[in-house]
């Protein structure tokens, strides 16, 4: 993810621009951290989107959204949901490790993130509301 990091700093100009990719690239990444799905073709993404000069954060969604092989696809609401109710990390620690997902999933979907604007926030809610007892009357 790095190379291709780099290659959008020296290509996007506009500091909003490249702060929505980021956004795109975070909530990819977490959604896929939930899931347990694999990195192994992260390599050959990457240097696919570099290759393809894919440089704003529509193209970018569109691109990863497309994407229905297991090694780069974009995880459900149901795989996220899944993914937390199922983890196989400690209790504990998952939870952890899977709030802090959550707030940042939250935190693009109210900014606007293009690819979280392709989801919903009800798997979010509904862990949240079931594993720390915050209720579900949520105004997002």
């Amino acid at each position: 993810m790095i190379p291709y990091v780099l290659f959008l700093a020296k290509r996007v100009t506009s500091q909003n621009d490249f702060n929505q990719l980021c956004r795109v690239l975070e909530s990819y990444v977490m959604r896929r951290m939930v899931v347990h799905a694999t990195t192994k073709n992260y390599n050959n993404l990457y240097t696919s989107l570099i290759l393809n000069q894919v440089c704003d954060a529509d193209t970018l969604s569109k691109r990863l959204l497309e994407a229905d092989d297991s090694t780069s696809y974009v995880p459900s609401d149901a795989d996220l949901e899944n993914g937390f109710k199922f983890s196989n990390a400690d209790r504990h620690a998952g939870l952890e490790t899977e709030l802090q997902v959550v707030i940042v999933d939250v935190n693009l979907y109210i900014t606007g993130s293009p690819l979280c604007r392709a989801m919903s926030l009800s798997p979010i809610i509904s862990f949240i509301s079931s594993n720390a007892g915050i209720p579900v009357q949520c105004p997002l």
